[in-house]
């Protein structure tokens, strides 16, 4: 199903760049034609690469961008925001394709896995409430499940090349990989050194033996 819901401007022609905001997030098209910046100002601009011009940009209200992610083999942006969505947009015009429904806390990050079939998101949260992982379906736009464990909000979670896998770190200085299957933790390390971590980046790091 597609939900469309008003926003306070499309220009598929600005005149001139956008009003300067924090850019929170950076994707390029798989033809590297075209980068997406996502900001604090609600924003998701679209520029061309090849004549460095602003080509699309969107506004939403109230959409705080926190992370976005392309999926592997579609014209399509998942984005996260302050607002507690998730959101899909058409790379190729920025028109909203589908609105997740609203979950209790922001999201913090996104990440799509290797078949384009499902999305994972982290919570932010505090003392155990929120801070869980949520795996959302591609095709049936529907929740599949939540992964709870983590004690405050979640910083970063990526699927591993298997699709079966998701990796999370949070602001508890825990790392956990997760199975999606059994919807478990079957492993998880404490970083304390670190304080809040990038799980998958740090994880990986440490413990690359694990993977291949």
């Amino acid at each position: 199903a597609v939900v469309s819901t008003q926003s306070t401007g499309l220009h598929p022609e600005p005149p001139s760049p956008a009003t300067p905001s924090v850019v929170t997030s950076v994707v390029i098209t798989p033809d590297d034609t075209r980068i997406l910046s996502g900001s604090r100002d609600n924003c998701i601009n679209a520029w061309d690469v090849n004549t460095n011009k602003l080509i699309f940009s969107i506004t939403e209200s109230r959409n705080l961008i926190t992370a976005m992610k392309l999926l592997p083999a579609d014209n399509v942006l998942v984005q996260t925001g302050e607002d507690k969505r998730v959101r899909l947009w058409d790379t190729r015009n920025l028109e909203l394709v589908h609105v997740y429904p609203i979950k209790q806390y922001i999201q913090t990050c996104c990440d799509v896995n290797t078949t384009g079939t499902c999305i994972v998101t982290g919570s932010n949260g505090f003392n155990g409430a929120g801070c869980e992982l949520t795996l959302w379906d591609l095709r049936n736009k529907q929740i599949i499940c939540e992964l709870r464990g983590h004690e405050q909000g979640v910083s970063s979670a990526k699927f591993l090349s298997n699709s079966n896998v998701v990796v999370s770190g949070s602001k508890d200085s825990m790392i956990k990989v997760w199975d999606v299957n059994r919807k478990q933790c079957f492993f998880r390390k404490e970083t304390i050194r670190y304080g809040s971590c990038n799980g998958p980046q740090y994880f990986r790091r440490q413990f690359n033996s694990m993977f291949h």
